[in-house]
């Protein structure tokens, strides 16, 4: 089971270059939707979804311009979506 964890990471690591704009994309626009979501409500925790939502992304494509590890910039990566996701969750409720 390492091997082949370890093989996909090592195929990551040989596609970053086509997956870095796309990961930055995704996430980026996910948390654009998120936002919009976000200010349609009015309620006591808009602020902190807001900071979680711009915080997770914000790192994430930090991460991405730095050429960190596949790895870290995959995991992430699935922060930055999860505190999205969560936010469009908790706004629409």
């Amino acid at each position: 089971m390492l091997q082949k964890s370890s093989g996909l990471i090592n195929n990551l690591e040989e596609m970053r270059f086509g997956l870095t704009p796309v990961i930055a994309i995704l996430q980026t626009e996910l948390a654009g939707v998120a936002m919009y979501y976000i200010y349609q409500v009015d309620v006591f925790f808009v602020p902190y979804l807001i900071i979680l939502t711009a915080f997770s992304v914000s790192i994430s494509n930090a991460l991405l311009i730095a050429c960190v590890p596949m790895k870290k910039i995959l995991v992430s990566f699935l922060i930055s979506l999860f505190f999205s996701s969560l936010s469009i969750f908790l706004s629409v409720i």
